[in-house]
């Protein structure tokens, strides 16, 4: 919200929002590594009478858990959350009780762990990526599609976009409404600085400056739309984030709810070169999907 101060991402903070959206019972030490049979495989809880089957979503093992290799496969690796990584690969028909760590797995260690898993989801394609969202025109009603941004994650128009205080262009695009559509970009004194007639549901938005500090509000509107669709930008120095891979590092970006980056997300992907992870990541962040 424009009134909330902007909140640097820190380890204690990301450790919070993955833990309460990921977190077991117990304490997670080990995961089975993604392959397609996942689901062929079972999983006895220490605290189980029966098995239960393996899937993309759950993999997590907490100590005393036992992991059951189908025959059908050839082999399944078991992680473990250390630091470095200990593997366990069991073949097909054996089974291995997943044991306690030695040491525990501290904040950095648990918050690269966390990285490691979202990074798969983000940058695994589904077979089929279908989308019901519409990109603009009406309704089964009739009645105009009001323009909207996914990035926005639905929230209301007093929530800001929050970007990187860095120079480019800014690859917006939305849905809803119908061509031509009005961009107009205000400054934090209210004069208008870009006001452009657009024929696509997509603009690079170039901005005079992107310096820290900066504040925009954000305007789309079209001749037969009810309401203007608004939204705040505002700049703000990039977070510390320690992690090389960089398509993790935006992961992480995503973690933060006090803060909505997925523009700046769908900013940096837009400079990466073209390959299947970045367009997964992508299609993640148009269809809301995390």
């Amino acid at each position: 919200m424009m009134s909330k101060p902007i909140q640097f991402i820190t380890l204690c903070s990301l450790l919070a929002l993955s833990n309460s959206s990921l977190a077991r019972d117990c304490d997670k030490v080990a995961k089975i590594h993604r392959f397609d049979n996942i689901d062929h495989v079972s999983i006895l809880r220490v605290d189980a009478r029966l098995p239960e089957w393996a899937s993309q979503a759950n993999r997590d093992l907490c100590a005393g858990d036992t992991v059951i290799a189908p025959k059908a496969i050839s082999q399944l690796i078991v992680e473990y959350r250390t630091n470095p990584a200990k593997q366990v690969k069991l073949t097909a028909g054996e089974t291995h009780e997943v044991g306690k760590l030695r040491g525990p797995c501290g904040a950095w260690c648990k918050l690269l762990a966390e990285m490691d898993y979202l990074y798969e989801q983000l940058t695994q394609m589904e077979t089929a990526f279908v989308s019901n969202i519409p990109v603009f025109g009406r309704g089964e009603d009739g009645q105009l599609i009001p323009i909207f941004m996914p990035l926005a994650r639905g929230e209301g128009a007093d929530y800001e976009f929050v970007l990187f205080a860095q120079a480019g262009n800014i690859p917006l695009f939305w849905h809803g409404g119908e061509p031509d559509y009005q961009l107009q970009v205000k400054d934090a004194s209210g004069k208008v600085i870009v006001h452009k007639t657009v024929k696509t549901n997509r603009y690079d938005l170039k901005l005079p400056s992107t310096a820290e500090g900066q504040r925009y509000e954000l305007s789309i509107r079209c001749q037969a739309c009810q309401k203007v669709y608004r939204k705040p930008l505002v700049f703000v120095a990039p977070p510390p984030l320690p992690i090389e891979n960089q398509l993790k590092r935006l992961g992480a970006l995503s973690l933060d709810e006090d803060n909505n980056w997925r523009l700046e997300i769908w900013r940096q992907l837009d400079k990466l070169p073209a390959n299947p992870k970045r367009e997964a990541f992508q299609q993640h962040l148009i269809l809301d999907d995390f």
